[in-house]
């Protein structure tokens, strides 16, 4: 019970803060409207700075749990803090070079900057700062800090769409070349790159996928559709985030021979996910009010809530099938399963809202 509430609570705050950060996607429709190639590069980037940063905020707790570090000032001194900047922003470019592909670039690499630029302002301090706080109360940095941080980094760059084309973001770009030169010139690229290099194929994989995620967007129309935007990020967001737990929670259970790997749909395995289902619909009726008393009204709430209701009876599927696989193969299922699941939710949620939006108004 205490880990229903506790997961409970911490996607109740992130679906009320992510129906803010689809607000706000959908009051710059008339931006990525013009520049299209931003929307896309969205999803991606938001899966790159996850992996980094939540990956940066789990060395935080090792390191103050082994002693290497004895408050705030000392982690972001660490040249981990500025290994995980330079991986970050290889792997932004990363994504931008994707977007290139189909899209023009520049107005997504001025984004970037901007945006990375008001993180590295912002939540990399922050980070540091939560985690000590969280180590000093005991409390779990997993589900306290990283899905916090995580959330507030979409905020975040919500708002940088708007401040993306003014004057001021001429210093966060500045921001974004010398926090990186310091950082590249204090970890050094060698050291940097083998910040995560166990799982640098499926961080990148995963960057690959979620791009795709926002190229379904694109072309989807959604950039015609504010109320698409306003839905897509509380829905990726809430997936992701119910695939991560629960596919965290097989992983710890088949190692420990909780739950056999022939044996995947157990149970046990399908009470978790039906509570794990429940965290979900009570974490998406807490930001029900925001959907009902904003611009778009109830039917951006009927959305929200069919497209979860459809994605909560595909999604478990696809993690119990790809956690029980990847465990028989001897994969990290923090370093590698995980961050696929958390793509491949982000791609199967922008088709699946996309479908429920044509389902229910027929456009």
């Amino acid at each position: 019970m205490r880990k229903f509430l506790a997961e409970t609570a911490s996607l109740v705050v992130q679906a009320i803060l992510e129906a803010v950060v689809g607000h706000l996607w959908s009051l710059a429709s008339p931006i990525l409207k013009e520049h299209p190639g931003i929307l896309i590069a969205m999803p991606g980037l938001a899966e790159d700075r996850g992996a980094v940063y939540g990956s940066l905020a789990a060395k935080y707790s090792t390191m103050l749990y082994l002693g290497e570090a004895s408050n705030a000032k000392e982690l972001l001194k660490s040249k981990v803090t500025y290994s995980a900047i330079v991986v970050g922003v290889i792997g932004g470019l990363y994504v931008i070079l994707l977007v290139s592909t189909v899209a023009e670039p520049l107005a997504p690499l001025i984004y970037f900057l901007v945006s990375r630029g008001l993180i590295l302002l912002t939540l990399v301090p922050l980070t540091a700062y939560l985690c000590y706080a969280a180590f000093l109360k005991g409390l779990d940095i997993d589900l306290t800090v990283v899905s916090l941080i995580t959330v507030i980094a979409d905020l975040l760059s919500a708002i940088s769409l708007f401040i993306v084309f003014s004057e001021v973001s001429l210093v966060f770009i500045a921001v974004t070349i010398a926090i990186t030169y310091k950082s590249l010139a204090t970890a050094g690229l060698r050291r940097a790159l083998g910040y995560k290099k166990e799982y640098l194929a499926s961080s990148l994989i995963a960057s690959t996928i979620s791009t795709l995620a926002g190229l379904t967007l694109a072309e989807g129309g959604a950039t015609e559709v504010p109320l698409l935007l306003a839905v897509a990020p509380l829905i990726m967001a809430l997936n992701g985030s119910a695939s991560m737990n629960f596919a965290s929670w097989l992983g710890t259970a088949l190692a420990l021979g909780e739950v056999e790997a022939s044996r995947p749909f157990s149970k046990k395995v399908l009470a978790t996910n039906l509570r794990v289902t429940a965290e979900v619909l009570v974490a998406l009726v807490s930001s029900s009010a925001l959907f009902a008393l904003g611009p778009h009204g109830i039917r951006a709430l009927e959305v929200a809530l069919v497209s979860t209701l459809l994605l909560r009876a595909v999604m478990p599927l696809i993690t119990i099938v790809l956690a029980s696989w990847s465990y028989l193969r001897g994969w990290d299922p923090d370093l590698i399963t995980i961050p696929i699941l958390s793509s491949l939710g982000d791609l199967l949620s922008t088709n699946v809202v996309l479908l429920t939006y044509r389902l229910l108004f027929n456009p």
